[in-house]
């Protein structure tokens, strides 16, 4: 076996901010709510330089910011009178307004606000209520933490909610809010910390937040290992432990080694010299703080990221087209799915099939990825291309063609910086033209004030691995009793045990000898009728 060299990481929190009908049911994520397909229709006369577009006051469509509204597709390209369509994934349960507005769709007018002329007149409309309508909140937490109640954020304002001990789980206490609408997911505050995530019930542990049951001890760590894998397909770059080889840095999540049981799902990444650390002379994507970041808020996976070195022959080995067609590319991808991914496989924890795998990469490493997904579809079940040099390719035919298996999730963006954005619009309309839902299995972004760099990517990496990774893609783990409100002794029942511990401390204040904090269970600072009432609602119920 190659012998790595290690980098162990200790992290607190992601340090940056991320900046950026008819109805018909998709597919539903593991363990969340699932979305309804809207399709938005308009008929309507352009004229060259203008298209069709829905605002509405949903993040999906738009969040009524009109640099974000939704662009339909033509059914030709052009202007003149025709049909204008989109289909859009939008969570069940979500009432919303729409309304078309056209905008001038130059690249260089899409950042304007004031882009945008109302066609209609608001709709109301909302997607079908999901099963169950609503869900229960639940936060659990260590009690070393000494905290007393959690802070959930709701669309009626903030409620507080006291931290109770977990039934035979001395170490754990939780609070639960009941009947929340399905699909909101979980904001909360505990303590100095803020939680958002789509996830109902979480186990939050200082700033890691788990959808599973973690070790509670120690700092949870990620690190990243370096080796050079030998082969005869491709250019080495790099000597690592006496080894010549292509260089490959390996990403490994939080507590990998604490939890042995745990498999990963893994994303290939190109160009790796600038994915982690300082990157390489144009800057790095800095992927292992936009990824430690958000596994421990809670928005992505777990996941193992696999950066492989570029070479002297980047531009043959990540396009097939390139220099009128070469033999390279193909090299180059048999040595990631023939040595490289079979190598990572068995070294590490992985989720070998295709829905757990994916490939990513950006300009070139864009068309890269492209062709990885439509060459080895039974291999990559999950492709992200940013700012993708279609210029010198021509995988948006194929990708128009529906040459692409539709149950490849796939994420495109660009900036609006000289930045093949229209280049990059038209392939996504190309998609959007095979059946694809917008949010559903297809996922598209501008970066407005981005360019084609490094630092671009880095900003948009967030969308790309909430789109190819989501938290909801995996069952939550987290199988522990919920606390009853009355059940004072943390039994898992609410039975004359407690009543009688309520009764002996009833009428008693804060500072008084028999005033017990466990009956006090609204947190007023007295046991009194409200506590004995909440009790006696329960009375009978178990976990």
């Amino acid at each position: 076996m190659l012998q790595p060299a290690n980098l162990l990481r200790a992290r607190s929190r992601w340090p940056g901010t991320f900046a950026l009908a008819c109805v018909f049911a998709v597919p539903a994520r593991a363990a969340e709510v699932p979305s309804d397909s809207v399709h938005f229709a308009f008929d309507h006369v352009t004229a060259s330089g203008q298209s069709v577009f829905v605002l509405g006051d949903v993040a999906e469509l738009g969040g009524g910011d009109m640099t974000r509204a939704l662009k339909l597709v033509p059914a030709a390209p052009g202007g003149g009178h025709q049909l204008w369509e989109l289909d859009v994934a939008i969570p069940q349960g979500t009432a919303y307004t729409y309304q078309y507005v056209l905008r001038n769709d130059a690249v260089s007018q899409l950042a304007n606000p004031a882009n945008g002329t109302a066609l209609t007149a608001p709709a109301s409309a909302a997607t079908t209520t999901p099963d169950p309508p609503t869900r229960d909140l639940t936060i659990y937490t260590p009690a070393s933490a000494g905290l007393s109640n959690a802070t959930f954020f709701t669309s009626i304002g903030p409620i507080e909610r006291p931290l109770r001990p977990v039934p035979g789980y001395s170490d754990l206490v939780a609070a639960t809010l009941e009947s929340q609408p399905s699909g909101a997911g979980l904001g909360a505050q505990l303590g100095a910390y803020a939680i958002q995530t789509p996830l109902h019930t979480i186990l939050a542990r200082s700033t890691w937040n788990y959808n599973y049951v973690p070790v509670l001890t120690g700092i949870p760590l990620d690190r990243i290992e370096l080796f050079a894998l030998p082969t005869s397909l491709i250019l080495p770059t790099r000597t690592v432990n006496n080894v010549t080889g292509r260089g490959v840095q390996v990403y490994l999540p939080r507590q990998y080694d604490q939890h042995a049981d745990r498999a990963y799902p893994v994303l290939y990444m190109h160009d790796g010299q600038n994915v982690f650390g300082a990157g390489g002379p144009f800057g790095s994507w800095h992927a292992e703080d936009v990824a430690g970041g958000l596994i421990s808020d809670a928005q992505v996976r777990e996941l193992i990221i696999v950066a492989i070195d570029n070479s002297s022959d980047r531009l043959r080995e990540y396009n097939p087209e390139y220099g009128g067609g070469n033999t390279q590319n193909a090299a180059y991808n048999q040595f990631i799915v023939t040595e490289l991914k079979p190598y990572i496989d068995a070294q590490y924890r992985t989720r070998p099939g295709r829905d757990d795998t994916g490939v990513l990469g950006s300009s070139f490493g864009g068309v890269a990825s492209l062709v990885l997904g439509l060459e080895f579809p039974e291999v990559f079940g999950r492709v992200g291309a940013m700012s993708t040099s279609f210029w010198a390719s021509s995988t948006d035919d194929r990708l128009a063609d529906g040459d692409l298996p539709m149950t490849t999730r796939l994420y495109l963006d660009a900036g609006d910086q000289n930045d093949g954005t229209a280049d990059t619009i038209a392939a996504r309309d190309g998609v959007l033209r095979t059946g694809r839902v917008l949010h559903g299995s297809f996922y598209f972004a501008i970066g407005y004030g981005h360019a084609h760099n490094e630092a671009a990517w880095f900003a948009r990496l967030p969308l790309v691995l909430r789109a190819l990774y989501p938290i909801e893609d995996e069952p939550n783990l987290i199988d522990l009793p919920v606390p009853i409100e009355g059940d004072l002794d943390a039994d898992c029942a609410v039975d004359l045990a407690d009543l009688s511990a309520l009764l002996t401390a009833f009428g008693a204040c804060e500072g008084d000898s028999n005033y017990s904090a466990a009956a006090d269970l609204d947190g007023s600072g007295c046991v009194d009728l409200a506590d004995l009432s909440a009790l006696l609602t329960n009375f009978g119920r178990a976990c």
